[in-house]
């Protein structure tokens, strides 16, 4: 179990090699599970004849106190338990760090309740502050490819809101929750145009620049007259 508001490939890779148990449950600080369920799941993975790899467990994800189909975040499903066998880790992700390889799925019962309460971004500052961190770490090794990349899933996400789930359609909290969703993409963009580019001297060079100019014209004022300047 890891216990973490968000993961980089390092720490899970880490996480896989040191856990000594078969089954692995993928969880976050911002994840509260239901007693029933966790019972449920336990008594799963005891099973020696489980013909499955993966449980898809209802998970309900609520941001900014919404977790209703307003939300573009909205989910009643998550593949976050599994045999140490079948996950991998992909290098560079943060959110998307995790895959499953096998296709033995067991999706349990659906359920409003008895289920995984991901409780996440409380307040925009707090959203603000987690997603900072995520731009940063998630330019990563930005390439050219990944800016066009990055382009199409902004695209594509913003089609998906106005047109598949109409969140935009939503109220004001799907107003609200739809800016915030694409501001992330939309900035993962910026930060990784902003790695790619890498130079971040400009500034320094036109204050150095432009101080220069001032050292030159202050020299120029100070310098003694001549007869030719009272003229």
């Amino acid at each position: 179990m890891r216990n973490s508001e968000s993961y980089s490939s390092i720490e899970l890779t880490l996480l896989l090699e040191h856990c000594v148990n078969e089954w692995v449950i993928i969880v976050t600080a911002s994840d509260i599970i239901h007693p029933l369920l966790a019972f449920q799941i336990k008594e799963l993975a005891s099973r020696l004849d489980l013909p499955y790899d993966v449980m898809e467990v209802p998970f309900h994800r609520y941001v900014l106190g919404v977790g209703s189909k307003a939300s573009p975040w909205y989910s009643e499903y998550a593949q976050c338990v599994a045999r140490k066998s079948v996950i991998q880790v992909k290098p560079f992700g943060v959110h998307d760090a995790v895959r499953m390889t096998s296709k033995r799925v067991l999706r349990l019962q659906k359920s409003q309740t008895v289920c995984i309460y991901h409780l996440t971004h409380e307040t925009v500052d707090g959203m603000m502050q987690r997603h900072l961190r995520y731009w940063k770490a998630e330019a990563g090794n930005t390439s050219r490819v990944e800016l066009k990349r990055s382009l199409r899933s902004i695209l594509k996400l913003t089609v998906n809101l106005l047109v598949r789930r109409r969140n935009l359609f939503r109220g004001s909290a799907g107003i609200a929750l739809s800016f915030a969703y694409l501001s992330y993409f939309l900035m993962k963009y910026v930060y990784q145009w902003e790695k790619r580019r890498g130079d971040h001297r400009a500034y320094e060079t036109m204050r150095s620049d432009i101080l220069r100019q001032w050292d030159s014209v202050q020299s120029s004022t100070n310098r003694p007259s001549t007869s030719m300047d009272s003229e």
